[in-house]
């Protein structure tokens, strides 16, 4: 599932890179769909720091926090 999810963003980045660089017909309703890849990969990141249990002190926070935070600032762009 989480090769599916990111394949899915990676298509739906091209789409929206179409559509802004050239004018290419928007999505619309079908970003609904990247909306909800998005909140998998979010989800999917979240539960993969919290299965680590003790060993949270070794997770690179900052790295963690850096690709959440894309994830919700492409989002933003969007919705």
């Amino acid at each position: 599932a989480e090769a599916a999810v990111l394949e899915a963003l990676q298509h739906f980045g091209e789409a929206w890179r179409l559509v802004q660089e050239w004018g290419a017909p928007d999505l619309g309703a079908d970003w609904g769909d990247w909306g909800k890849a998005q909140a998998l990969e979010m989800k999917r990141r979240i539960e993969s720091i919290e299965g680590l249990g003790p060993g949270l002190g070794q997770v690179n926070w900052q790295e963690q926090l850096q690709v959440l935070s894309k994830l919700c600032e492409e989002a933003a762009e969007k919705f």
